[in-house]
């Protein structure tokens, strides 16, 4: 391919960025490279150069797929209403569903996950349990109306992503494949340079027992990695677990005291110098059985995935100002502020667990959760339902009650593992694939339902595993980012190679093209009519790895220049071995990669 046939842009400062964040390079990097282009918030389109890449990094995923025998189709983008209805995720994920509405005044879902759908076709298409275990991918869009954070084509609304779903006869025969998926992805990013880390991942919205993360660490990332370097426990921050210390001591008398001049619990921590450990406070979920009334410690946050688990049922989403005012709680109106937004979902400072300081909750389905950090400490400190009202010295069990109890607060640092001990490590990551153990869940919901040999019934147990496709190449470009630059590894690069001519004799241009032409399309032609300095420049920009430099100079001896951007120094090459030299440079990069190692240093 020559460049000046191509369509490529390289933009110095992008009019439209698509929200990206100035703390992560990556959709800046391909902004001004000519990879993609921002048509608004979270929505990508990928120019020619950035189609190549994710045609390579499927091709890549692709071939670890078929070592496990998995068979490629392609489910719709848009699905029939139906299907979220009988899973019941029309409610679980109805913040990131969008509805649209068919001409016979049907109702359809763009799709922003496929687990209804790939459990339909197959309830459609399998009709004996010999014809298990059945393992299908695709690579298919995704629509997701959820709110950006300023992370570019990292979290898009619209993405490609590359989604698996595996099909067993038993609970065991999934448990027995989960391994070979793990070694998949292992190969499939550590093949891209990619050192991930595995972690204990959420499920909450997958209808899964349990789901592993695949992290890259990241000091800008939005996923925390809890992890032990004693005993090697890692979990997302979202499900971690850790060893919690309470305060323990003889119940004091309940009684209720007032301090009109400390409007809320931060006032009243601040002016009587108490640590944000002796109060309590309240949050308002919804889940799929109503409302939950989740009570944990003020020096804690509420992880929603947790606080799932304990209930065994998803959370829906976190009630905000305005709904908890409708349902009777006075509103947060601070004096001298105003209201707070009514779309912050936020603890509101007068919620107790006591009744008698809650309104009438008699019209709502209410549940009380507590976190062990209550159930656990002695003579907390809670609001009395109004401003300046509060309740001291209230002990769970003696003073009030719940429904459930459990761990559902996020481990934050300091903090000690639950396993051995030994003071956990907190660092910020990205979230780049995800593997979901889910069993028979959907194949109840749907009804799909098979007769082994024996006449027993046989609901097949699934397994969901998946990554976004524009995610993993921001995230290369991340991992691969330099000072400058960055630099794509060889296999999933949109050339191997640029080939530069210096001169402007015929000859050497003769000789210049035909060495491309017998090269193949892998290799880029630089055949602009711009200085050489700009093409140097401009290809910084591609993140092509290898440049290839021909002239007059180097024409002398039969050769030409080629040099690896990071990996080695430029070297003179016979035109006869330009192909060998370069699957040699790829076959070197591939063997850093195995190591666990990127590039030399700089100098």
């Amino acid at each position: 391919m020559k460049m000046s046939q191509t369509l490529h842009v390289f933009h110095d400062s992008p009019e439209d960025d698509g929200g990206t964040s100035r703390r992560l390079k990556s959709t800046g990097l391909l902004l001004r490279g000519g990879y993609i282009q921002a048509l608004g918030d979270g929505l990508f389109a990928y120019l020619p150069m950035g189609m190549k890449v994710i045609r390579n990094i499927a091709a890549h995923i692709t071939r670890e797929l078929r070592k496990l025998g998995g068979e490629e189709v392609l489910l719709p983008l848009v699905n029939p209403g139906e299907l979220w209805e009988t899973s019941g995720r029309d409610i679980m994920v109805s913040e990131e569903i969008t509805w649209v509405e068919d001409k016979n005044n049907r109702l359809l879902v763009l799709a922003p996950m496929h687990e209804e759908a790939s459990v339909e076709c197959m309830r459609r298409s399998i009709r004996s349990v010999d014809q298990l275990p059945r393992f299908i991918y695709q690579f298919q869009g995704k629509f997701r109306d959820e709110v950006l954070s300023e992370t570019g084509l990292l979290k898009a609304r619209e993405f490609i992503m590359s989604d698996s779903y595996s099909f067993h006869r038993s609970y065991t025969e999934l448990n027995n494949f989960i391994p070979k998926m793990f070694a998949a992805y292992k190969a499939i990013f550590t093949g891209l340079g990619l050192n991930m880390i595995t972690a204990e991942g959420s499920a909450n919205f997958a209808g899964a027992s349990n789901s592993y993360d695949f992290l890259l660490g990241h000091p800008w990332g939005e996923d925390v990695l809890v992890h032990c370097p004693g005993c090697g426990y890692s979990a997302n921050q979202d499900v971690a677990v850790a060893r919690q210390e309470y305060h323990a001591g003889r119940p004091l008398e309940m009684e209720r005291v007032n301090h009109k001049n400390c409007f809320d619990l931060a006032c009243l921590r601040q002016s009587r110098g108490l640590p944000a450990s002796r109060t309590a406070e309240a949050r308002v979920f919804a889940t799929l059985r109503g409302y939950v009334f989740a009570v944990y410690r003020s020096d804690r946050r509420v992880s929603p995935d947790k606080l799932a688990k304990v209930l065994n049922v998803p959370i829906i989403t976190e009630m905000n100002e305005t709904e908890l005012e409708q349902m009777g709680f006075p509103a947060y109106v601070k004096p001298g502020r105003g209201r707070r937004k009514a779309s912050d979902p936020a603890a509101s400072p007068f919620l107790s667990p006591l009744l008698d300081s809650m309104p009438d909750l008699d019209n709502w389905e209410f549940s009380v959760a507590v976190d062990n950090s209550v159930a656990e400490s002695a003579n907390l400190i809670f609001s009395g339902g109004k401003p300046g009202n509060y309740i001291i010295n209230v002990n769970f069990g003696r003073d009030f009650d719940a429904d459930f109890s459990g761990d559902f607060t996020m481990v934050d640092a300091p903090a000690r593992c639950y396993h051995c001990n030994t003071e956990l490590e907190l660092s910020s990551s990205i979230k780049i694939a995800s593997i979901y153990r889910i069993g028979e869940f959907y194949s109840r919901k749907f009804g799909f339902l098979l007769k082994d040999r024996q006449g027993e019934d046989v609901y097949p147990s699934m397994g969901a595993y998946g990554f976004g496709l524009g995610r993993l190449m921001a995230s290369l470009v991340e991992a691969h980012a330099y000072k400058d630059g960055y630099i794509w590894p060889m296999n999933i690069s949109p050339y191997k190679a640029v080939l530069i001519i210096v001169g402007r004799s015929a000859t050497i241009q003769e000789i210049g093209n035909k060495i491309h032409s017998r090269l193949g399309p892998e290799i880029l032609l630089d055949d602009r009519k711009i200085p050489v300095i700009r093409k140097f420049r401009d290809l910084d920009r591609t993140g092509i790895p290898v440049r290839m430099i021909i002239s007059g100079q180097t024409l002398d001896d039969g050769k030409l220049m080629i040099c690896h951007r990071r990996l080695c120094p430029p070297q003179r090459v016979q035109l006869n071995h330009v192909e060998a030299k370069l699957r040699e440079l790829e076959d070197l990069e591939q063997e850093r990669f195995s190591q666990g190692k990127l590039f030399p240093e700089e100098e």
